[in-house]
Formats: C-alpha cells, sequence, structure tokens
C-alpha cells in the first residue's frame, strides 16, 4: 500500500516551496531520540529499550500548507494516515499502533485529516529472494550513519518478485522486512474495503499473481 503517484509530486512540489509547504520531524531528530534513550538505559536490551522509545517519543508536529493537498496517505520520514483512512481499515491494536501527530500548522483541507503515524506491530519477509531480481543499492553516509538505499531507475524494466512458497502473513496490515523492506503489505480483503470507503487516492501493488512477475498489476482503485 503506498501514496499516489499524484501524492507523490504534489509533496515534492511542497517540499521544495519557498517557505516549505510541507515540514515534517528529520530522520536526524528521530536518530537523536533513540541515540538519547540508549544512552540514559546503557544496561537494557534493545527488546526492553522498545517500551521506553515509544513511552517517551515526542508528538512529531506536521505543517501542510496547501489549499488542496489532503491525502488519506502520506509517506515522509513517518507513514501518516488519515481518520478517514484508519476507519476504513478498522485494525485493532494488536496488528497496529496510532501514533498521535500534532496539526496544529497545518492550513487547508489538511487540517480537517487527523492524521497519525502508522506502526505496524507485526513484520515479515514474503518475498523468495533467490528466484527474484536482485534490487539495486548503494551505500550512503549521514550524519545517523551509512545505510544501503534501494537504487531507484523509472527506466528500468519491472523487476520480478517471487513470493516464498507457503508464505503466511502475520496480519492484515504488517512491515515488509528483508532487503527491500520498509513499505506496507496489506491483505486483498483489507486494500478492497479501503477502496469500497472511496478511499481512491492509494496505490495497491499487487505482486503474488502472474502477471505480476513480469509487469507491474495494480489492483483497482476505484470500485468496479
Amino acid at each position: 500500500m503506498h501514496q499516489s503517484f499524484a501524492t507523490a509530486e504534489a509533496l515534492f512540489k511542497l517540499r521544495r516551496r519557498h517557505p516549505p509547504g510541507f515540514v515534517e520531524p528529520s530522520t536526524e531528530a528521530a536518530f537523536e531520540h533513540a541515540l538519547a534513550v540508549r544512552e540514559a538505559n546503557p544496561t537494557l536490551s534493545e527488546k526492553a529499550l522498545e517500551p521506553l522509545f515509544a513511552a517517551h517519543v515526542l508528538s512529531p508536529s506536521l505543517q501542510i500548507v496547501s489549499a488542496t493537498f489532503a491525502p488519506h496517505l502520506i509517506e515522509g520520514t513517518y507513514t501518516y494516515v488519515s481518520r478517514d483512512l484508519r476507519d476504513a481499515m478498522a485494525l485493532s491494536p494488536d496488528v497496529v499502533n496510532y501514533r498521535p501527530v500534532d496539526t496544529q500548522l497545518c492550513v487547508g483541507p489538511s487540517a480537517r485529516r487527523a492524521y497519525a503515524i502508522i506502526e505496524p506491530a507485526m513484520s515479515a519477509d514474503p518475498v523468495d529472494h533467490l528466484a527474484s531480481d536482485p534490487q539495486p543499492c548503494r551505500w550512503l553516509e549521514g550524519e545517523a550513519g551509512g545505510q544501503w538505499h534501494p537504487v531507484v531507475d523509472p527506466n528500468a524494466p519491472a523487476r520480478r518478485i517471487r513470493l516464498r512458497g507457503g508464505f503466511t502473513p502475520p496480519a492484515p496490515l504488517f512491515a515488509m522486512a528483508g532487503p527491500i523492506g520498509g513499505g506496507l503489505v496489506v491483505s486483498d480483503q483489507l486494500a478492497e474495503g479501503v477502496i469500497a470507503a472511496d478511499i481512491d487516492d492509494l496505490i495497491f501493488l499487487k505482486i503474488d499473481n502472474e502477471h505480476g512477475q513480469t509487469d507491474l498489476v495494480y489492483k483497482g482503485l476505484l470500485r468496479q
């Protein structure tokens, strides 16, 4: 499940505007917060630190200044979802956690979306990497340390991605783990429920069918 191409294009333009029309917490700020929690609790394991991250994390502030930009899903430093999308997905707390967002600086229709950050409770890697095309990556240095990043080439043919045989999703929505992780994976039933709720500014990319192994295939974005 991804934001639409129109959302991505509008988001790019808002970020480049002077002053910016879209402002959110930076990855460096999130890294610094996590580092501070670790330094204050040097004897705790990573698993024991997780509830401390959640308990002491600051409420992110989101600023959107636009007369038209108000999508239901925004993929930025965090992934933001609207109240309408949350209602349409109807997920239980054991599947997903929603972190509140301070939207007092939002101007226009985005102020009515009541955005929250979505955090899946589970992750899994459904991809058979030996049978799929490799993902080109490059190493980039940053203030938070070096990291491998996928190389995106819009002119390259679609990668063939094959699923592991017998894979069972852990939940109707989970985070994609593994080398190409980072996205949200949803069940067909959840996607169909979102579409039925007339939320049509999302992309659902299907990879679990024969056509999806050779080209990009999308679920219907509108009611049939």
